[in-house]
């Protein structure tokens, strides 16, 4: 049996999905990305707007998140020896800046890991928390037009996850996705 390509793509392939920042990627983080965006197309087909719908819609959102943001974990480990920050915390610092993307994504995660953010005993309010990620509503409508009959309708409406969310998401994914067709360079050469 001859194999054809890369050598190192089949290095990465006897890995597994868990052995490799690119595999995790590709195997793991990639198909819940999937996953969450057809049932959003799906909902948006069917016009199931309902709250079940909307809970289940946003449980995919929370799980595509937080393996994208694992990511930059994997990332770290797999070239520890590469690269100069000394913990994987100095390193995802060291990326704010430069990649935004990732921090605005860790920050989602945090604040849906987390409920209230928080540092010591302070509780942090320049950061998202989890309450931030969705927008549930209830109106109530009260007629009082045909009296003495009043007619009262209550509608809970759900929106999640809201719109900045929703866009570091989409930041987050097509940079890890660009970086996925990107072929290997040195360690650190995507980050920097």
């Amino acid at each position: 049996m001859v194999l054809k390509g890369n050598r190192t793509n089949m290095l990465e392939f006897c890995k597994g999905p868990l052995g490799s920042h690119r595999n995790y990627l590709t195997h793991i983080v990639l198909p819940k990305c999937i996953d969450y965006l057809g049932l959003v197309k799906g909902r948006e087909e069917t016009g199931n707007a309902s709250t079940s719908a909307k809970y289940t819609e946003l449980r995919f959102f929370l799980n595509a998140v937080d393996s994208l943001n694992n990511i930059l974990e994997y990332y770290f480990y797999e070239n520890e020896a590469f690269i100069a920050e000394p913990s994987v915390q100095a390193f995802k610092e060291s990326t704010d800046n430069t990649h935004p993307e990732l921090r605005d994504l860790a920050d989602i995660a945090n604040a849906y890991k987390h409920c209230v953010r928080q540092r010591g005993s302070q509780k942090r309010t320049n950061v998202p928390w989890a309450e931030d990620l969705q927008m549930p509503e209830v109106r109530v409508y009260i007629d009082f037009l045909q009296r003495p009959k009043v007619s009262v309708d209550v509608d809970y409406m759900f929106q999640a996850p809201t719109a900045h969310p929703l866009e570091m998401f989409h930041k987050a994914l097509k940079f890890w996705f660009s970086h996925r067709k990107r072929r290997s360079g040195p360690a650190g050469a995507f980050i920097r």
